[in-house]
């Protein structure tokens, strides 16, 4: 029999639009109950803008990758073996892991983005992917510049790097 394995996205991941043409938009209607306005009108057809705020892109991640899982799980009859999931994407994956009821995961997503946006407001600073360098080329330019990091190995060649804006535009 086949094992099938997920890997849930984080942030970064997120599309105007996205969650649109599900089916089942059920979850995107919690969200707009549960946070007083038409969040999933935003996400749907909003600005770029306005889902690249953290507060925003982190809940709209979340309630898509479980919405695309639920849909996946109930035309599949194929056992799902594992989960993982890059950053945020942990949520998605205890919740397909029923780690997490739905509502869980969404209260602690949200209390996630308001904890990051709080901390980006006390100290300014920004993240960006490098695709197609060699990391060892990656870790020599960081050491180079202050107040800059590599924040994630992704694969040998994609690495993100977090810091100032400053010095990310070196």
């Amino acid at each position: 029999m086949k094992k099938i394995g997920i890997i849930f996205p984080g942030q970064g991941s997120q599309s105007t639009g996205m969650g649109k043409t599900l089916k089942d938009q059920s979850k995107f209607l919690y969200a707009n109950e549960m946070l007083g306005y038409p969040f999933s009108e935003n996400v749907f057809s909003g600005s770029p803008e306005w889902l690249q705020n953290t507060r925003n892109s982190q809940l709209a991640i979340f309630l898509h990758s479980i919405s695309l899982f639920d849909s996946w799980k109930s035309a599949s009859n194929l056992p799902l073996s594992s989960v993982a999931g890059l950053s945020l994407g942990e949520y998605s994956a205890l919740y397909a892991a029923e780690a997490l009821s739905f509502e869980e995961g969404f209260q602690l997503v949200q209390k996630r983005a308001e904890l990051m946006e709080a901390s980006c407001k006390e100290k300014e600073g920004s993240m960006m992917a490098v695709l197609g360098l060699d990391e060892h080329l990656v870790n020599s330019v960081v050491e180079e510049i202050d107040h800059l990091y590599v924040a994630n190995y992704n694969t040998p060649l994609l690495q993100v790097l977090s810091g100032s804006p400053d010095s990310l535009k070196k």
